[in-house]
């Protein structure tokens, strides 16, 4: 029975030293991808290529941007910089409204109009509900 329980227990052992041996693996290649992402509190600069790649076009196409004044740059002799953050709010000002998005800003003209239309006649009006 000795002999039965020390089988086991090196079984036992086994298993978990692979099964460490996994996590410990896991681990690492967790911590792996987390050196490659960018900290959000850092500031990103990057070349013609990196601002293509970030937003999905050639290269021809964001120096054209910056030739027309259209894109945010930064020009540092001959080379043209980009800041990552600034890419992405100029792409996202860009960005179309929802459908919901309208119509909370036509009930809101709506009110405003009817308040400017109340006051400027003594007698009640009646606003259009949307």
């Amino acid at each position: 029975m000795h002999i039965i329980i020390k089988i086991i227990m090196e079984n036992v052992f086994a298993v978990m030293e692979e099964r460490l041996a996994g996590i410990e693996e896991l681990l690492n290649t967790v911590l792996a991808r987390l050196d490659g992402l960018e900290r959000p509190d850092e500031e990103v600069i990057g070349d013609l290529e990196d601002c293509a790649s970030w937003i999905k076009k050639s290269t021809s196409t964001v120096y054209k941007y910056v030739s027309n004044k259209q894109i945010p740059h930064i020009k540092n002799g001959k080379r043209v910089l980009f800041n990552k953050k600034e890419i992405f709010a100029w792409l996202n000002s860009g960005a179309r409204g929802t459908l919901s998005d309208f119509r909370a800003e036509i009930e809101s003209l709506c009110r405003f109009l009817c308040k400017r239309v109340a006051a400027g006649f003594k007698e009640r009006h009646i606003c259009l509900q949307i």
